[in-house]
């Protein structure tokens, strides 16, 4: 389970008339037998595509890099539930105490952290409601 960064190419600002002509692109997950690629709208393909040899890695660097970089959220996701789907299935290899804590980090969150707060983000961040989508 990889972590990311965010370092100074996260707040490069794309110039309006460049995000405009590209807004039809998304984030995507294709596997190409090898690895899972991160697609990434042609703005930020230089600097953010990325190879993983799990895709929930490849899941969470887009959910990351939508999130933190300064034009992430100018596109969308192609699937958003498989995406939100390949990261929930890692979810649940974490171990969960009887107070809903994690007893293991998951990419960015913490050991201790509240399975709700979890849920929350996974709402948050891909638009969609847990009990729909996963349950």
């Amino acid at each position: 389970m990889q972590t990311f960064t965010v370092d100074d190419t996260y707040r490069v600002i794309i110039d309006k008339a460049i995000v405009e002509a590209s807004k039809s692109e998304t984030f995507a997950i294709e596997h190409d037998g090898d690895v899972y690629r991160a697609i990434v709208p042609s703005p930020l393909a230089d600097k953010f595509s990325a190879g993983f040899n799990e895709e929930a890695d490849a899941a969470y660097y887009l959910a990351h890099l939508r999130t933190y970089h300064a034009n992430g959220r100018d596109w969308a996701f192609d699937d958003k539930v498989a995406v939100a789907r390949a990261l929930w299935s890692a979810l649940g290899d974490v171990p969960v105490n009887e107070d809903g804590e994690l007893e293991e980090a998951f990419y960015d969150f913490e050991e201790g952290c509240d399975r709700e707060y979890i849920w929350g983000w996974f709402e948050e961040t891909f638009d969609i409601c847990i009990g729909k989508e996963f349950f």
